[in-house]
């Protein structure tokens, strides 16, 4: 008899224990969701912050900006001064296709595109193309509206900066 009650009472210590075993993997699983999910967020914030951050070096680069009488006129990027740039960044000094880095350090991997909305001409400018070499990547896409200048008209129009950083 006494046998009995202390294989009973072992079994019951044991069912207790894998019990606690279970609820502590429970819990560890749902600390691991919980970890991760907050890491994502982290991430996506610092995605967020590094494409406003990156439009924000562009908006205010020389090499767009448009001034008059040497006064600078925010959020307006001249026309030539784009057309130039892209020559500049695209093709080496004897006129061949070249890849220019010199900008990688300011944009890393990321994609900078201007395009004109109003008037409507489709006209775009890709000021800055580089994708990451790996294959799975994030992106994050900001959009800031901004005025084009076209000296030689001496005419405004509407246009959009976009830029898309790569993770």
């Amino acid at each position: 008899m006494r046998n009995n009650k202390a294989q009973i009472k072992m079994m019951e210590t044991i069912s207790v224990l894998i019990v606690f075993i279970i609820i502590i993997v429970f819990m560890m699983i749902f600390y691991i969701n919980i970890s991760s999910s907050s890491n994502n967020v982290a991430k996506e914030d610092e995605t967020n912050q590094k494409a406003v951050e990156l439009a924000q070096k562009v908006s205010f680069l020389p090499e767009f900006q448009c001034s008059s009488k040497n006064i600078v006129i925010d959020n307006c990027f001249d026309i030539f001064k784009l057309d130039s740039f892209i020559y500049y960044v695209n093709y080496d000094s004897n006129g061949q296709i070249s890849q220019n880095t010199t900008y990688y350090d300011m944009f890393e991997y990321g994609r900078v595109v201007i395009g004109q909305i109003y008037p409507s001409t489709n006209q775009t400018w890709e000021i800055y193309d580089n994708k990451p070499p790996y294959k799975r990547y994030d992106e994050k896409t900001s959009f800031i509206p901004i005025a084009l200048y076209e000296p030689n008209k001496k005419e405004t129009y509407f246009g959009l900066l976009n830029v898309t950083i790569y993770r």
